[in-house]
């Protein structure tokens, strides 16, 4: 069970670093992230089998085939963003 602080907020920072794709949630809460995807010369690749829970203060770094831009979505409390990383 997890219980969220009063005023929970998770903060998304995503950063690229050639071929190496970091998402940082330096928020309060976790967040959802789904639907990574990088698309080249009009053909696009789901990066990830499976959603991941992005806790407060973690990480995650995914290895990107493409050198593209590349997309995927924060869920919280059932509202989404997508975010874009050239």
């Amino acid at each position: 069970v997890l219980i969220r602080p009063p005023y929970a907020k998770p903060v998304i920072q995503a950063k690229r670093n050639g071929q190496e794709l970091t998402i940082q949630n330096t928020g309060n809460t976790n967040v959802l992230i789904t639907d990574i995807v990088q698309c080249n010369a009009g053909h696009c690749t789901p990066l990830a089998q499976d959603d991941k829970s992005l806790y407060a203060g973690n990480a995650y770094q995914i290895t990107l085939p493409y050198n593209a831009p590349v997309s995927f979505t924060g869920e919280f409390e059932n509202k989404q963003q997508t975010y874009q990383v050239q």
